[in-house]
């Protein structure tokens, strides 16, 4: 006798993967919880902040700059959820992105 199983017939539901997504949301909320100054150093934010830097082409988005270029986060709602929100960040010069955050760039 055979027993038909659901990958048998193409149009049985199969099951979802749940544990997958389940796993990228624990791995969102720990990098919420992490401190900021950590969250920075970690692989993930290294590869956001290329993947940013790159599809602007390296250059501040202010001024044009290509020199001490930094990433900066509009808000902070999708902290962790980057790679899915990209446009909630903004590559800036260290000079545009220190005006944007009210601090005077002091050149030595």
């Amino acid at each position: 006798m055979f027993i038909s199983t659901i990958y048998d017939n193409p149009y049985a539901r199969r099951p979802k993967k749940k544990r997958r997504r389940h796993k990228k949301i624990k791995e969102i909320e720990a990098r919420r919880r992490m401190p900021y100054h950590k969250f920075l150093e970690t692989e993930y934010w290294h590869s956001v902040r290329i993947k940013k830097i790159t599809m602007v082409g390296g250059r501040c988005q202010q001024c044009g700059s290509n020199e001490d270029i930094q990433v900066h986060h509009k808000t902070y709602h999708n902290r962790g959820d980057e790679l899915r929100h990209l446009g909630d960040l903004m590559v800036l010069c260290s000079s545009c992105h220190s005006r944007i955050h009210g601090r005077a760039r002091h050149e030595n």
